[in-house]
């Protein structure tokens, strides 16, 4: 049997599948995850009817950056030498003329500075009446680093728009998504080998009631806004959790 998403080393492979298999997903097969082609120890996987993702991110890569305007998971395992995010859907991508505002925003603001500025990295979280603005990729192949800002360009007149979130002191991911982070992790607990299953299927009960509202997106499921065909793997392992009748 190849190792669990195409993942070299065995002893991170081992854990992967030892995830899958406590959240009571399938394996994803080659065809049912995103592997990037540019760097492939960065893997994706889409649970388009939870409006979720699973993102594998070499631990080593991985960057801890503080901001309100980076995306926060649900919830967080390592398995090896990966760090293992489950993930909200959000807006995404962005327009090419919002990924530059937002680019400027997180240089001018927070001292980000985003080396790799396709609309892709970027998003907006599914809120009514607010574009809230969000970095989605946190690694050293998408951000060189954070400092201290001190950029003072006052021609950037186009991103005021986002300015009136920047200061408040709402935690609005939190807000947004608190429940079921709590839900998953009161499941299965950083101590813990194994979660509470009947936990894990409130989790995915749940999410599928955000996806339902709107909470949750799966724009990934668009091919216009797919990133490198993402939308097929995506299909393909939706096609697979419909066919072992998952929750």
């Amino acid at each position: 049997m190849p190792n669990a998403l195409n993942i070299s080393d065995s002893v991170s492979a081992e854990e992967t599948a030892k995830f899958f298999e406590n959240l009571g997903l399938p394996i994803p097969q080659k065809e049912e995850f995103y592997l990037n082609v540019r760097n492939t120890d960065r893997r994706l996987v889409f649970l388009s009817d939870y409006g979720i993702v699973i993102r594998f991110t070499p631990a080593k890569s991985f960057l801890d950056i503080e901001s309100i305007h980076r995306l926060y998971p649900l919830f967080t395992r390592l398995a090896g030498n990966y760090r293992i995010d489950i993930e909200p859907g959000i807006k995404c991508p962005v327009s090419q003329r919002e990924a530059s505002q937002i680019y400027h925003m997180l240089l001018r603001d927070h001292g980000i500075l985003i080396t790799d500025d396709t609309v892709h990295n970027f998003g907006f979280l599914p809120l009514d009446g607010i574009r809230f603005p969000i970095l989605i990729d946190i690694d050293e192949y998408v951000i060189t680093g954070q400092s201290r800002p001190d950029i003072q360009d006052h021609s950037l007149g186009d991103i005021i728009q986002f300015r009136e979130h920047l200061s408040s002191d709402r935690n609005i991911q939190k807000e947004l998504y608190g429940p079921l982070q709590d839900i998953l992790n009161a499941a299965w607990p950083s101590n813990q080998e194994k979660p509470r299953f009947s936990g894990i299927r409130e989790f995915f009960k749940m999410a599928r009631l955000y996806r339902n509202k709107g909470a949750l997106l799966a724009s990934w499921e668009n091919p216009e806004n797919s990133y490198r065909r993402t939308h097929e793997c995506a299909a393909a392992y939706k096609d697979r959790l419909q066919q072992v009748n998952f929750v």
